[in-house]
């Protein structure tokens, strides 16, 4: 009778500690994917925050902030989904604190979805958040609430130098007809533009 030899067994007990290891092996990979695409769609989040916050300073409104923000997301699932990319934007563009020297804040939510087999399963969806403040500028035509009365009085010299002008020319009547026009000029040039005061 022949007798059994034992070279069989290193083969396998390899074959079972493979069989044990390759499992987490491969939870390992996956994980690393699907934190690899979280990752990538929270930069891209963050600077789709940021540009819907730089475009809302310069006296953008509501809709043109969204706009901006999903063109920057544009890269992201589901991005012109209002159900998958929430926008949140304080103050609104009819509110009275929406003018020079304010912030403005802009917020993300975006309900992302792993796209990595099992782990998805327990992690979808997942909910990512960005947010960017910045402070409002200044709209070019529109009125600086801190120097309105400046502004006012540049325009009214303005107008007083053009009286002069006149009054050098003709009588003193029409100099005070064109410092009157001139400051009527004036005060129409601060009512232009962006209206920045509530």
């Amino acid at each position: 009778m022949q007798k059994r030899t034992s070279s069989n067994r290193p083969s396998g007990q390899t074959l079972i500690e493979f069989a044990l290891i390759v499992p987490l092996l491969v939870l390992i990979i996956m994980g690393i994917m699907a934190f690899g695409q979280m990752l990538s769609h929270q930069v891209i989040l963050n600077n789709a925050a940021r540009e819907g916050a730089r475009t809302g300073v310069v006296c953008a409104t509501d809709p043109e902030i969204d706009a901006a923000v999903r063109k920057t997301a544009d890269s992201l699932p589901h991005y012109s989904d209002p159900n998958y990319l929430e926008i949140y934007i304080d103050p609104k563009d009819n509110h009275a604190d929406r003018v020079f020297g304010k912030p403005l804040l802009v917020q993300l939510r975006y309900k992302d979805n792993v796209a990595v087999p099992i782990l998805g399963m327990w992690m979808n969806p997942k909910i990512l958040m960005a947010r960017k403040i910045m402070t409002i500028e200044n709209c070019a035509g529109g009125l600086d609430p801190g120097n309105g009365s400046s502004s006012t009085s540049s325009s009214s010299s303005g107008g007083s130098s053009s009286g002069g002008n006149s009054n050098s020319g003709g009588s003193s009547g029409s100099s005070s007809s064109g410092g009157s026009n001139g400051h009527e000029s004036g005060a129409q040039g601060n009512g232009g533009g962006w209206n920045a005061s509530p």
